[in-house]
């Protein structure tokens, strides 16, 4: 996509608007039937809601899911500083969800998506479905099994520059709200998505049982998703533009644009099987305001084309731990210094270290849930989905690379096989559009 661009711009909030079709073969195809036009059609569009078939897509994504990440350049000058690359919607889906309810509806225009534990994401009737599973399947529900209409949804790539500048995080947390700045006269943006292979990785079933979608019991026939078929009609891109009086134009043309943006950065690494305990160090980059620490399981992070589950970014504490510590280098002004006993089995909402955490996202403006909403006292009915550990680094002022060091030890049946930890880092840097059309990147410690 290329816009070049006569007036000073900026774009909307939601600035991408894709039009797009998804059907699958008809499950009940009949050449005898009497109802015949339903029943003999090969394929038909999807409608989740009335659980043909049983789908739905990350509220927090929508249509960003069909896309692995972004690139932007301007005026053939890479512009963007993002570098997730594939984790792009790990990163988006979470940053959605540190933030509250207001901040959500005067930014993005709509109710914030609850995603909290394993009763929000799975119904066996249509006529039970929870709120949260309502809202995920709307964005992929066609009027009727031969709709002719396409569906259309509004979306974004967090922290992609010009296209979106902050993170709902680091908003919070330094208490800033920048808008996108407006982009020079007679410059040529290009903007390039990357679509996702296949398209359809992060479309979901929710008739998997919660065993299945996160241990190693593969997920049956009757479970998963049924073949689909993806079919893009078109993408637009929305911006506001205007044109300054002359006076205006002088001064705006004489001055250096400037343009503050968070970068994201990716570490993952494998946590080892079968063992009693578990150290990771993790790096953390100089001008790191926050970081986001949690664990993974191997299927929601990369696809597996002989599994029947979908990668996804509903994060739980890894199970069967006993007892887990965090700790920075050596610093020890963390919740978990001193540890949390339990996060992984029953008993983890007793823990005062918690509480204290889930108080301290409630007073920085990073959420406004329940603590028993993330970390659920009936843990053998009901598994939280919004577990990691978001840790506020804005006070620090990290001058050099240092380290991150959670400790993790297991009760009798050892840590799992096929589980990741991972983390991600939020910096924040200062953009300077040169009069040769360089890029200067500068860290904001």
């Amino acid at each position: 996509m290329t816009l070049p661009v006569f007036y000073f711009q900026r774009f909307e909030e939601c600035p991408f608007e894709l039009t797009y079709k998804i059907s699958y073969a008809n499950p009940r195809v009949s050449t005898t039937d009497a109802d015949l036009a339903q029943k003999k059609a090969t394929r038909w569009w999807i409608r989740p809601s009335e659980f043909e078939p049983g789908i739905f897509l990350d509220p927090g994504l929508g249509a960003a899911a069909f896309f692995t990440h972004g690139r932007c350049t301007i005026n053939n000058e890479r512009a963007d500083v993002s570098d997730l690359g594939e984790f792009q919607c790990l990163f988006q889906s979470l940053n959605r969800r540190y933030t509250t309810d207001d901040f959500y509806r005067a930014k993005y225009g709509c109710r914030m998506p609850r995603i909290n534990n394993t009763t929000d994401f799975h119904s066996a009737t249509k006529d039970a479905m929870p709120a949260a599973l309502k809202e995920a399947v709307a964005a992929l529900d066609s009027d009727d099994w031969d709709n002719t209409q396409p569906l259309v949804s509004r979306f974004t790539l967090d922290c992609l520059f010009p296209i979106s500048s902050q993170s709902n995080i680091l908003a919070a947390l330094m208490k800033q709200n920048q808008v996108n700045g407006y982009i020079r006269p007679s410059s040529e943006i290009v903007i390039t998505l990357f679509k996702r292979s296949p398209v359809d990785a992060l479309i979901e079933s929710f008739r998997i049982p919660d065993n299945a979608a996160y241990g190693d019991v593969d997920v049956t026939a009757a479970h998963a998703k049924p073949e689909l078929k993806v079919e893009f009609e078109g993408l637009k891109l929305f911006y506001e533009s205007f044109t300054p009086d002359a006076r205006s134009l002088h001064g705006f043309l004489r001055a250096t644009p400037k343009y503050y943006v968070d970068k994201p950065y990716f570490y993952y690494a494998s946590v080892a099987p079968g063992v009693m305990l578990t150290r990771h160090d993790i790096p953390v980059q100089p001008g790191t305001k926050a970081m986001i620490y949690g664990f993974i399981h191997g299927h929601q992070m990369f696809r597996d084309p002989n599994s029947n589950r979908s990668q996804n970014a509903r994060i739980r504490f890894i199970p069967n731990a006993k007892e887990f510590k965090l700790k920075m280098d050596h610093k020890d002004n963390f919740y978990f210094a001193e540890g949390v006993k339990d996060p992984g089995i029953a008993g983890a909402s007793l823990s005062s270290g918690l509480r204290g955490y889930h108080a301290s996202l409630v007073r920085k403006g990073l959420t406004d849930q329940p603590f028993e909403s993330v970390w659920p006292r009936k843990f053998a009915t009901v598994k939280g989905y919004q577990q990691p550990i978001l840790l506020d680094l804005s006070d620090l002022k990290i001058e050099k690379q240092c380290t991150l060091t959670p400790t993790v030890s297991y009760n009798s049946d050892l840590s799992p096989r096929n589980w990741f930890i991972f983390a991600i880092g939020l910096q924040q840097y200062q953009l300077t559009h040169l009069t040769n059309n360089k890029w200067l990147q500068e860290l904001r410690k």
